[in-house]
């Protein structure tokens, strides 16, 4: 049995845009499924990469401050050599030894330039010139 022939209407043959997408993108998935997932997987570990760097460089850099204030006490004394090396038996740990631990950080930075000020008050102005230009 042959049915009739009806004619379809311009709606019908119009191409839907929608249904015509969502079967291309889901070719596309299927074709690239194994490469879209690798990168989705190198994208999220960059970013809990950065995110726990970023944690942990706030976190150095709040305990270069502490560190710094305990030094400061001795700087600001006058005690220079002190406050360079810290001292023995006490929470404070010295200049020097801040910025090796905490060197990359603000205040870390910033204790470069006390340590480098340091070195220079007590006239040891080689070490205090290595300080200086390595402060960024």
């Amino acid at each position: 049995m042959i049915t009739k022939k009806r004619k379809l209407s311009r709606k019908e043959i119009k191409e839907d845009k929608l249904v015509s997408f969502v079967y291309k993108a889901q070719s596309f998935y299927e074709d690239y499924k194994n490469k879209i997932f690798t990168y989705g997987a190198v994208v999220v570990v960059a970013v809990a990469v950065a995110y726990f760097y970023v944690n942990q460089q706030r976190a150095d850099n709040e305990n270069a401050g502490v560190e710094l204030s305990r030094t400061m006490v001795l700087y600001d004394q006058g005690a220079y050599l002190q406050a360079i090396e810290g001292q023995q038996g006490t929470n404070i740990i010295g200049l020097k030894k801040i910025v090796e631990e905490y060197g990359g950080t603000e205040n870390g930075e910033s204790a470069k330039i006390f340590l480098a000020n340091s070195y220079s008050f007590l006239g040891n102005y080689e070490e205090a010139l290595k300080y200086y230009e390595d402060y960024s």
